[in-house]
């Protein structure tokens, strides 16, 4: 899909403008949506790890509409209110649109020349987090008395890549897109080596 957005954008079907609005519906819009109504849609009582929760979220910014819809999900899933079916029909309709159109968005600005130059960083985040951040938290995980499922699932959140929407965020925030864009892109070819190499160690130390 990212390499569907580079083509479209070479081939002018996507402009600045388009990538711009769509950052923008993705970040206040599809991702919100789709955050509430995977949560919402669960039992959060059954599926919540305090553990695991204090792992992998040490600080939050309750202004981020992303965390925003997070809170309410949580909170609509506790209360068990039920969801109107036009709403529901709605929200399976329009949040599978958030995954591909964040990737097309991506690849839309990714530049080729100014990712080399920020290569070595976006190598350096992948390996802070698929590595040493990720190891941390195992020992974390191991300390709090996690250790089968609970702990490989703890891991496999650790490593995973970095998530698309930093590139969405970082375009909203007037952060540095470029650079974002490349860690993504790096962070989600290591990971196929780094949760691999995790998980086999984990089984290898019984745990």
């Amino acid at each position: 899909m990212v390499a569907a957005g580079v083509a479209l954008r070479r081939y002018r079907f996507l402009d600045g403008g388009f990538i711009d609005a769509a950052n923008s519906l993705v970040y206040y819009i599809l991702l919100p949506a789709l955050l509430f109504h995977e949560i919402g849609g669960t039992d959060f009582r059954q599926a919540f790890s305090g553990p695991l929760v204090v792992g992998g979220y040490a600080a939050t910014l309750a202004t981020n509409p992303i965390i925003l819809a997070c809170l309410a999900g949580i909170a609509w899933s506790v209360l068990k209110l039920p969801l109107p079916g036009m709403v529901d029909r709605t929200f399976r309709m329009l949040t599978p649109a958030t995954l591909p159109l964040s990737l097309l968005c991506l690849g839309g600005s990714f530049s080729f020349e100014r990712a080399r130059k920020g290569f070595a960083v976006a190598a350096l985040a992948a390996f802070l987090k698929g590595g040493v951040l990720t190891g941390i938290g195992i020992a974390l995980y191991r300390w709090m008395g996690l250790s089968g499922d609970d702990l490989r699932i703890g891991a496999i959140m650790l490593g995973c890549p970095t998530a698309v929407v930093t590139y969405v965020m970082a375009a909203r925030l007037r952060g540095d897109t470029d650079l974002a864009g490349t860690i993504v892109i790096v962070s989600t070819a290591a990971s196929a080596i780094t949760i691999t190499g995790w998980l086999f160690l984990l089984r290898f130390m019984g745990w």
